[in-house]
């Protein structure tokens, strides 16, 4: 039967073998009033990833849409390649070494964006697998996630978790913003898109699981050395400096005055402990001296409310 509905599953993969299939599984027992396609972007594994993913779209050849790339983009392109090909009303993640465990999950997240139209996302708990196979509890925000939640640190759930509105047709500088903050995916990236399009309620029900220890690693691999087992901090102050450096140079006439309102920082950054080294190591030429030696504030807020005013039209961008 075909749906009025197509929700989209954007799933990335390398060298995922032990575990893509069981991702995809998970996938295709879903069940609701909603057609599904999934887009796999497979970065160039080399173990035997895609040949599992072949297997799968030649048993669904009008659900599983693959992506099969020769050489490595890096994680954050393959991804934004994926999300390009979305054509479905609703997006789903799904990394290829995570799953979901409720059939009913898309259906339960697809009935409450339909019924509430001024909320772009819904997320919901779920639990995170060692590599012992032990399972741990993890909750999320419940209900409504705000901004303040972002700004503490507070995500509304882990990427597997989403169902969000396909704002990405509209063609805008959506990607770029993803490409500019981060080497690697960043869901906080996501996240500030997402709140600025809407709002984001958490249900309370454990719906996926997030591997904790996996083929994940490899994922560095293509990244360099990961630098935060040399400082487990590192990217995440870089990811944070480099999404507000693209603010900046986007809205570099404005950016300066909105930076110095006082709600533009936030103490709840200061849990970004960082050695002088490492420090300076990121923020090189760069002046922070509102820093003290040991913590940095970060401008979470800042990037959050700037662009969010900017697209109100509470700032007129000049380009």
């Amino acid at each position: 039967m075909k749906y009025k509905k197509l929700i989209s599953v954007a799933m990335i993969t390398y060298n995922q073998e032990e575990y893509v299939g069981q991702a995809l599984n998970s996938i295709l027992m879903q069940r609701g009033k909603f057609d599904l396609e999934i887009i796999v972007g497979d970065d160039a594994s080399t173990d035997t990833t895609p040949d599992i993913i072949r297997k799968y779209q030649q048993q669904y050849p009008n659900i599983i849409k693959p992506i099969l790339r020769d050489k490595n983009v890096g994680v954050t392109n393959n991804f934004c390649d994926v999300l390009k090909h979305c054509t479905g009303e609703y997006i789903a993640q799904l990394e290829g070494d995570d799953y979901w465990t409720d059939k009913y999950k898309l259906e339960k997240q697809r009935r409450f964006l339909d019924k509430n139209v001024d909320y772009v996302c819904v997320a919901h708990d779920y639990k995170m697998i060692d590599a012992d196979g032990q399972l741990y509890s993890h909750r999320t925000v419940a209900g409504e996630y705000t901004k303040k939640h972002f700004m503490l640190g507070k995500l509304p759930g882990h990427t597997a978790t989403l169902l969000f509105r396909n704002f990405f047709k509209d063609g805008k500088d959506d990607y770029n913003i993803i490409k500019e903050a981060s080497a690697s995916i960043g869901d906080r990236t996501i996240i500030v898109l997402l709140l600025l399009h809407g709002k984001i309620y958490s249900l309370k029900e454990v719906m996926s699981v997030y591997r904790v220890f996996s083929s994940k690693e490899a994922w560095s691999s293509k990244l360099g050395k990961k630098s935060w087992e040399l400082n487990p901090y590192y990217d995440e102050l870089k990811y944070y400096i480099n999404l507000t450096n693209y603010a900046k140079q986007k809205w570099k006439t404005h950016i300066s005055a909105f930076c110095n309102k006082s709600y533009c920082v936030y103490s709840a950054a200061k849990r970004y402990s960082l050695t002088k080294e490492y420090r300076d190591k990121v923020i090189k030429q760069q002046t922070w001296s509102m820093y003290d030696e040991g913590r940095i504030l970060l401008f979470l807020c800042c990037i959050y409310l700037f662009l969010r005013d900017a697209k109100n039209g509470e700032y007129k961008l000049n380009g």
